[in-house]
């Protein structure tokens, strides 16, 4: 499971072509296009127990990587974004 926070409106449509492709990969995805501040994002992704939580934005669109955070555990990492529906999935 991933919630994805849009960060600016010019990246809304990557994040759901993004979103559409990792459901392609049997992953669910919860796209959040309300522009909230991140830390009111990751709560709902916690009372909705999402396990996974990214960002997109035009950096990370330029970069081709996501900041993929871990809820529950807090971990971190920059994982390539044609990779994270296999680290979301293993």
């Amino acid at each position: 499971d991933l919630y994805l926070c849009v960060l600016d409106e010019e990246s809304v449509e990557e994040a759901e072509k993004m979103a559409g492709d990792l459901r392609s990969d049997g992953v669910r995805v919860v796209v959040d296009t309300t522009l909230r501040k991140i830390a009111k994002q990751i709560k709902v992704a916690e009372k909705k127990s999402i396990r996974h939580f990214a960002c997109v934005g035009s950096d990370e669109i330029k970069s081709g990587k996501l900041s993929l955070k871990n809820i529950k555990t807090r971990d971190e990492s920059q994982v390539p974004i044609k990779k994270i529906a296999k680290k979301i999935t293993s």
